[in-house]
């Protein structure tokens, strides 16, 4: 009986150890509402991947440790098609029937605006990993906070790059801009169009087209006769694609030919071949950055994860997913709490490095210490370009080669 009795009691204290740790680990409940089909369903795809690798490498890391207990994360996710109305009725149902503690933001600058309302309505945190126009952060909101810098600066690497590198020969001394009109092409365009201005460039056209263009040769025919030597065109993906097509046709020949989204993605050098070489295109982050990192170690640590993971190096767009993550997850052991408001204080004080670069947020919740570089593709490959301080680094091929003698 002896015997029975130590026995029992052991296997009571393992239960009860078990219990105590099961009781312990609480879920960590986030929602997203991203674009899984629609226009936007590739970059859709890309920030789920990156939002899943660090609630994987979380979890499998043990979780978020909060006081006495322990966060497992699970993210929720809808599909809003690419559609804002959509993206906002799917942001209230996650808030108030899935009821989840912290929201992930859509793709988008438009899709961002319409859910950041909701948000803001219930006064549920959101990390919006893929919008930046000022338009979203100028409304008295306090509970959005932006993981890229704002969209004015998307630019700025290109231009740096053309005044400063002594090597390009001749120096490119004009711009012309074009721009789908939507809310982060124009921001980015705007912005660039003031700074080049700002460093002395002489800025030949600023022209706005519809978002679902098909045909831009107009456009295109007006700034051939411009002859500017940068050419700069702020979209999307498919804009890109058929801006490139139709130049090509037009033969229009800037010296530097640049886009907001292009040159990184494996889809639009694939779609293009021969024809996406010596684009530039700057970006908010690339692989080749050299930044520590609180979370994932370092950059070049995160590229391998991912790697590893899904088969492919990450562009911006999965990187700047993760950093959500990172952002919130530093935040909730910054402020010793999952509670809104505290998690909240902790992020408007936040100064801090991730894998991503360098992070700190106004009153308004923009990330103002952002950096960014310049790439361009070379062999069918994004070779950062500018500045020269970051991994891989090499000389751009300056000037584009006119399309007829490649």
């Amino acid at each position: 009986m002896r015997r029975l009795s130590i026995i029992f009691l052991v296997v009571l204290f393992i239960v009860s150890l078990f219990s105590i740790s099961f009781a312990a680990e609480k879920v960590l409940k986030i929602g997203a509402a991203v674009s899984m089909t629609g226009k936007f369903a590739r970059e859709g795809k890309m920030i789920m991947d990156g939002y899943n690798l660090w609630k994987d490498y979380v979890n499998e890391n043990g979780g978020i440790k909060v006081g006495d207990d322990t966060y497992k994360v699970e993210i929720k996710y809808y599909d809003d098609k690419s559609d804002a109305q959509t993206s906002a009725k799917l942001t209230e149902k996650l808030i108030t029937q899935d009821k989840v503690n912290f929201i992930f933001g859509p793709y988008s600058s438009n899709i961002t605006y319409a859910t950041s309302n909701i948000n803001e309505k219930y006064k549920v945190l959101m990390i919006a990993s893929m919008a930046n126009v000022d338009k979203i952060f100028t409304r008295g909101y306090k509970y959005i906070f932006a993981v890229l810098p704002p969209a004015y600066k998307y630019m700025a690497p290109l231009l740096e790059f053309a005044k400063n590198e002594d090597y390009l020969d001749p120096k490119p001394k004009s711009v012309a801009v074009i721009s789908a009109n939507s809310f982060f092409p124009l921001a980015a365009a705007k912005g660039a169009v003031k700074y080049a201005k700002k460093l002395g460039f002489r800025v030949l056209a600023f022209d706005k087209y519809p978002a679902n263009a098909k045909d831009l040769s107009p456009v295109l025919s007006k700034i051939k006769t411009r002859k500017p030597d940068i050419l700069i065109s702020a979209g999307f993906y498919q804009h890109a694609l058929l801006v490139t097509k139709q130049a090509k046709e037009l033969k229009v020949n800037p010296k530097i030919l640049a886009f907001t989204v292009g040159a990184v993605l494996p889809d639009f050098r694939e779609s293009l071949k021969k024809d996406a070489e010596y684009i530039y295109g700057p970006e908010w982050w690339i692989p080749e950055m050299d930044w520590k990192c609180p979370v994932f170690g370092n950059t070049e640590n995160y590229v391998k994860l991912v790697k590893e993971k899904y088969g492919y190096v990450p562009d911006y767009h999965v990187a700047g997913a993760s950093n959500a993550g990172v952002l919130l997850e530093v935040a909730i052991k910054n402020a010793g709490s999952i509670d809104t408001e505290k998690v909240r204080d902790a992020l408007s004080k936040l100064d801090t490095v991730t894998f991503f670069g360098p992070i700190a947020f106004d009153k308004d919740g923009r990330n103002i210490k952002g950096t960014g570089a310049l790439v361009q593709v070379q062999n069918n490959y994004p070779v950062p370009v500018y500045p020269r301080n970051i991994r891989g680094w090499k000389k751009a091929i300056y000037p584009m080669p006119p399309w007829d003698e490649r």
